[in-house]
């Protein structure tokens, strides 16, 4: 997938003071009560999965199996759709976690015609965990197309991260704070284009996508030059898309089994009398397929049906049975939800999801998913007068739990890291027991960015402490005010060495 830019808005609500360099003090105290910033990053904030990753696939005339997609066909979903009247199910959950993802970008501030620019920095710890389906149903003489609930994707995550934005102006400021949010990040998922979502997948077979969003909660720390003494929080809300690949092509051209004298059967349905006559037609696959009917080119020498209008989305008054749904769905048909999977015990959720609907009984592998600030989305910051604050990003918080796990990742090994005021002084400790130990002694935190470097086995090491035992880690900083030192208020965290 190419790489693009990706876009967002930032407001800080009552700052007190306008970005753009040689402002007088009159100037200053006629600022304005809302300053917004727009800003780019040079990678998702949730970042990108690329990964090819095993499906279990559930039918309704046979046993499930798994299904591989990696270069090449996907061989058992084949089989299953050679079935007449099968119905297929698959779903894929991909886990992953990250530490350490540097994100740069830039940031322009705009309001009531005043100006700037800067640069945007982050340090991220992010972690998600994504279910995907696919349902396919295939008509009484062998065509397949989606199921009633025909694709769909839910997943939970978290994101913690410091942020700073540095401005060009002539105080040379500096706003700085930490992005946090954990749980589920999508509400109701959304049917859009890829187009829509900006993406494009390689590869044959079928690609749809899916947009949720994410909200994130944001802290202002602290911030130096024309914002000095201000803090704040407000929420960010990001849209997500997920790529869902079903590794087949659903438009196939296939010939009407010779004991079919015309095609009515086969197009298991339309209007009054097998007719298309009247029938609403499109090309495109439709957002909410219930009640359309895929219908490929027809095989050389096979009968035209009356109305047809070429290979395409059909939808009719009259139309039932299978090929993409008939009739009204059941009263607890959701778009967003999957079908239910035949279990011992009755009907089950697939793997991933908490929630099944008795429709169609047809989840899905998805190759990629990439995650996207909305354009024209904000982010309030609400700021009050304060020096700084300063709150520890990682060990990051996955659960409402307050204490935090903290040990080896999939990619680097995460260390204790906070934000706070630009410029502060801060000195880092942690005791387990009647262990104490010192992280860091009078450091300054860049761009209010503090990185002790000390991971989960050093500090461990430094503690004698065992997997499974806990710390407090506490953050004691300082801020200048004047010519004096200001103490600000101290962080602690309990941590579980994982």
């Amino acid at each position: 997938m190419k790489s693009r830019w990706w876009r967002g808005a930032l407001a800080l609500t009552a700052l007190s003071a306008l970005i753009g360099g040689g402002l007088s003090t009159a100037q200053a105290q006629e600022i304005p009560a809302d300053l917004e910033f727009s800003y780019t990053m040079s990678a998702p904030l949730i970042g990108s999965i690329k990964e090819a990753a095993e499906t279990l696939c559930y039918q309704s005339q046979g046993e499930s199996f798994a299904l591989v997609m990696a270069a090449g066909p996907a061989g058992g979903l084949n089989d299953a759709i050679s079935k007449p009247g099968n119905e297929i199910l698959c779903t894929t959950t991909i886990e992953r976690v990250l530490s350490n993802v540097a994100i740069s970008g830039t940031a322009n501030a705009s309001a009531q015609g005043q100006s700037g620019s800067g640069s945007f920095n982050l340090v991220c710890e992010v972690g998600q965990r994504r279910s995907s389906f696919f349902s396919i149903a295939v008509s009484s003489v062998g065509l397949p197309s989606y199921g009633a609930n025909p694709y769909g994707s839910s997943g939970s995550g978290h994101v913690s991260c410091t942020w700073t934005i540095s401005v060009d102006d002539a105080a040379k400021s500096q706003l700085a704070g930490s992005l946090e949010m954990f749980g589920d990040y999508n509400d109701q998922a959304e049917r859009v284009s890829c187009e829509e979502a900006g993406i494009t997948v390689q590869g044959g077979g079928t690609a749809e996508c899916v947009a949720y969003d994410m909200t994130v909660k944001a802290y202002l720390t602290g911030a130096t030059g024309a914002y000095a003494g201000r803090t704040g929080e407000g929420t960010l809300t990001q849209r997500a898309y997920a790529v869902i690949v079903v590794p087949i092509n659903l438009d196939i051209d296939t010939a009407c089994p010779p004991d079919v004298p015309n095609c009515d059967d086969l197009m298991g349905g339309g209007g009054e009398d097998g007719s298309l006559v009247g029938c609403e037609f499109t090309t495109s696959t439709p957002a909410d397929p219930w009640n359309w009917m895929q219908f490929p080119a027809l095989a050389p020498g096979m009968p035209t049906p009356p109305g047809w209008q070429g290979p395409g989305w059909y939808k009719c008054a009259s139309s039932g049975g299978g090929g993409g749904g008939g009739g009204e769905p059941p009263a607890d048909y959701d778009p967003t939800i999957p079908p239910c999977v035949p279990g011992e015990e009755g009907n089950v959720p697939p793997e991933g999801f908490s929630v099944c609907i008795n429709a169609v009984s047809p989840l899905a592998r998805a190759l990629e998913s990439a995650v996207r600030a909305s354009t024209g989305e904000a982010l309030s910051l609400a700021t009050t007068r304060k020096a700084g604050t300063t709150r520890f990003v990682s060990p990051a918080q996955t659960s409402t739990a307050a204490t935090r796990d903290f040990g080896n990742t999939q990619s680097a090994q995460p260390s204790v890291r906070l934000a706070t005021a630009p410029g502060a002084v801060c000195t880092v400790t942690a005791k387990a027991g009647r262990a104490t130990a010192t992280l860091v002694k009078k450091v300054v935190a860049v761009g209010g960015q503090l990185d002790t470097k000390v991971t989960a086995p050093a500090l461990m090491s430094k503690l004698k402490a065992t997997k499974g035992s806990q710390a407090t880690v506490t953050a004691s900083c300082a801020v200048k005010v004047g010519k004096k030192s200001k103490p600000l208020a101290k962080a602690t965290v309990t941590v579980r060495f994982a």
